[in-house]
């Protein structure tokens, strides 16, 4: 079943909800929240019932909250903290217009930065416009790529997309000074 979700309803509030699909599977044992979209959240189902869920080193948990949502916070080094879900039908007329959103919006974090995630046995890769970060159970280390060779070598070997991006460094610097500032 499709669920409407709010990643960081917990700090944005309602008006976010829909803004994520999660899913829940309906198995012989009750119903799975399998949950691959969060980024660099869960990789595998789990079920739909509180507590401390381990993946590959790395610490989640399953709330159900008193107003009626279910919680899952990321691990401690998780690009966003959580987000929330009622276990019931997507409304989908929400999802897609929050998913347009999210696709066109000039104000939209997928539309501004270029990111680019991908799962290991041992760790999360990240690539967030100029900034890489890999998260391991031990910890994430970040550090600012330097240069259009460094970025399209990231690109190409890390995340082995086999895709020209160098045409892009300048708005990925462009949009990195915006937010954070001119880098030396």
């Amino acid at each position: 079943m499709r669920m409407s979700a709010g990643v960081l309803r917990s700090t944005r509030g309602d008006s976010i909800i829909g803004n994520h699909l999660a899913l829940a599977v309906h198995m012989e044992d009750g119903p799975w929240l399998a949950d691959v979209g969060f980024g660099d959240g869960l990789r595998e189902p789990v079920p739909l019932t509180p507590g401390a869920i381990e993946q590959f080193g790395l610490h989640y948990r399953l709330e159900l909250r008193d107003d009626g949502y279910w919680r899952l916070h990321n691990h401690e080094h998780g690009g966003a903290a959580d987000f929330d879900f009622r276990y019931e039908r997507a409304e989908e007329a929400r999802l897609n217009e929050l998913c347009t959103w999210l696709q066109t919006s000039e104000e939209s974090q997928f539309v501004r930065t270029l990111i680019c995630q991908r799962f290991r046995p041992d760790r999360i890769e990240v690539l967030r416009g100029r900034v890489r970060r890999t998260v391991t159970p031990d910890g994430a280390r970040e550090w600012l790529l330097q240069d259009v060779d460094e970025f399209q070598r990231e690109v190409r070997e890390t995340f082995e997309l086999h895709i020209e991006v160098n045409h892009l460094w300048q708005h990925v610097v462009a949009q990195h000074e915006k937010v954070f500032g001119p880098s030396n």
